[in-house]
């Protein structure tokens, strides 16, 4: 599944596993709400930049989406955890 719009928060978190991961919780262009995980990277988008996913496990951002991060998991809606696998 595809995904990504503006950047409204950015946390990092534990998943169960113990993995150290950053939740990016994203608002599309419809006013939808989404998060994915991403592996730490020592560049990031912040606060109201622009990311987005496809089905592989890499997530872009930046200009011309020359920022790249890799995604943990699955996207999820707020309020959920984010299924396992990916």
């Amino acid at each position: 599944m595809s995904g990504g719009g503006h950047i409204i928060e950015k946390m990092p978190v534990t998943l169960e596993s113990g993995k150290q991961v950053i939740r990016y919780h994203v608002m599309d262009r419809h006013d939808d709400e989404v998060c994915v995980y991403a592996e730490p990277a020592g560049t990031e988008p912040q606060l109201r930049d622009q990311m987005w996913w496809g089905g592989a496990q890499i997530i872009y951002f930046g200009e011309n989406d020359t920022g790249r991060l890799t995604k943990v998991g699955y996207s999820f809606r707020p309020g959920r955890q984010a299924l396992k696998g990916g």
